[in-house]
């Protein structure tokens, strides 16, 4: 049995509270097994779809990983089309931290480009995984192509912010992403309030060795 739905199954046994850590572990070792024990244990517990204040929508986390455990990736990019799901499974990508997960991000920010512009919490959301997926697994080898597209897109996206937490946030993603042009964009970007200044500096430097590293190599 996976271990992470014994864990749960334990403490539900036991009336401890769980949490959506909890859930989210399961997808950890994916098998057709698993979705289906969280299906009983969604049904078994009456947990909710309803996402509101004070109340966690279980049933959501647990229909999207148990989707994962049954179909993989190709799940979630059919569920993060609905917007209903698109949080639940843009924070399964963001928690998978793999390779494969990583380009489902990057696809989805590349297909609805256009919406993260228009949409601010939409593109937001997005960015901030692309910031989290790459800086968090060292093992994650990104192409050629790809960290041209995405750095096209981050760059779009500073260039349009209107909001401090925007820019932080596409100099943060561009750690991972950006070149020479990245940083000339982020060290011309107006001045920030001192506690968002950080994330520049951090961009500048994480860019600045990350290019010396490629040039001597």
């Amino acid at each position: 049995m996976n271990a992470a739905i014994k864990k749960l199954k334990s403490k539900i046994a036991r009336g401890r509270d769980y949490e959506v850590e909890d859930i989210l572990a399961i997808a950890k070792a994916p098998s057709q097994e698993a979705a289906d024990a969280l299906r009983e244990i969604s049904i078994s517990e009456k947990w909710t779809r309803v996402n509101e204040d004070l109340v966690v929508p279980f049933a959501m986390w647990g229909e999207v990983v148990a989707e994962y455990c049954e179909c993989g990736i190709p799940a979630l990019e059919r569920l993060i089309e609905s917007d209903l799901h698109f949080p639940f499974v843009l924070a399964l990508l963001e928690d998978l931290r793999s390779a494969e997960s990583l380009r489902s991000v990057e696809q989805l920010a590349l297909r609805k480009a256009d919406r993260c512009i228009l949409d601010r919490p939409y593109g937001e959301r997005i960015v901030s995984a692309l910031n989290l997926i790459p800086l968090s697994n060292s093992d994650v080898q990104m192409s050629a192509d790809s960290m041209s597209a995405i750095r096209t897109f981050l760059h779009r996206y500073l260039e349009t912010s209107d909001s401090d937490v925007e820019a932080s946030s596409a100099f943060c993603a561009l750690r991972a992403y950006g070149d020479e042009t990245s940083l000339q964009l982020i060290k011309s970007y107006p001045p920030l309030p001192a506690h968002w200044e950080t994330a520049r500096k951090s961009a500048i430097s994480v860019i600045s060795k990350r290019l010396r590293g490629s040039k001597g190599s």
